[in-house]
């Protein structure tokens, strides 16, 4: 007889106990298959009636980046929580989740870019800044089959935004950050990412240097399925306006560090992350 046992993810919306850890927020699911009694011998398993097991072990994490504090812009938290949850009320109407990379990244860049704009490319997402963030690995191949982020060039137009969406001008929609580009994440059950295919339009690209930035734009853009919109500083690359710098910004280096610091185990909504920011408090 086959047995089937989980161990389920738990939102604490109502709980008897104040939540004084991670691990009382965030609870790791397992799934455990076996065709005959198990002989168990595994330290870290409580098991309780109905067949089911529990997890007894604890992961412990140093939450400090999640207090005001560590961040020299005090509303960092809440620009964060726009960019992942879509945050601009108190109750949204689409419950946004929190998406992450869970592999290192391997860029291939098509050849057919132009090459300065493959190398400008390359050392701005190459910088010692980047490197600090923990959790993220970016790095580039020249071979496509080692790769699992294409760069790919099309001849035909496309765009990242639906047909029917409105744009309050011609100039706004030229100037989107998902004009003349998509991109395709390839995703788990667990909101982890472990590929992407973006594909561009050189040809909708003004100059090489719009077509620079927009590869800029669009590619941190997939590193959270990040919201774009008129954040801080016109040098994020989320701004709508961007004002394509030659290094990443703090803010994005922040938005990067918020994001990785922990890969978690289990979805992660709005109301989740607002209960491990109070967990600093």
């Amino acid at each position: 007889m086959r047995y089937i046992l989980f161990i389920s993810f738990f939102f604490f919306s109502l709980i008897l106990i104040a939540q004084s850890s991670y691990n009382d927020v965030v609870s790791s699911r397992k799934e455990f298959k076996y065709e005959k009694p198990l002989d168990l011998n595994i330290s870290d398993i409580v098991i309780l009636d109905n067949d089911t097991l529990y997890d007894n072990s604890y992961r412990t994490f140093d939450l400090d980046f999640l207090k005001k504090k560590s961040y020299e812009y005090p509303r960092m938290l809440r620009y964060y929580e726009r960019i992942v949850f879509c945050y601009t009320t108190s109750n949204p109407p689409i419950k946004y989740q929190l998406y992450q990379w869970n592999s290192p990244i391997v860029i291939f860049l098509d050849p057919k870019l132009p090459k300065d704009v493959i190398n400008k490319f390359k050392v701005f997402f190459s910088s010692e800044r980047l490197k600090s963030i923990i959790n993220l690995n970016i790095s580039f191949s020249k071979k496509l089959k080692n790769a699992n982020y294409y760069i790919k060039t099309i001849d035909e137009d496309i765009n990242g935004y639906d047909e029917n969406y409105e744009f309050e001008s011609v100039e706004e929609r030229e100037n989107s950050i998902l004009t003349g580009i998509t991109y395709n994440l390839v995703t788990d059950g667990n909101n982890k990412f472990h590929g992407c295919l973006l594909q561009i339009n050189p040809e909708k690209m003004n100059t090489k240097t719009d077509l620079l930035k927009k590869l800029k734009q669009v590619f941190f853009k997939s590193l959270g399925n990040f919201i774009a919109d008129n954040y801080k500083d016109k040098n994020s690359l989320l701004h709508k306006k961007y004002d394509n710098s030659d290094k990443i910004s703090q803010f994005d280096l922040d938005i990067l560090k918020i994001h990785y610091s922990v890969i978690y185990d289990q979805k992660i909504y709005g109301s989740t992350f607002k209960k491990l920011i109070n967990l600093t408090n």
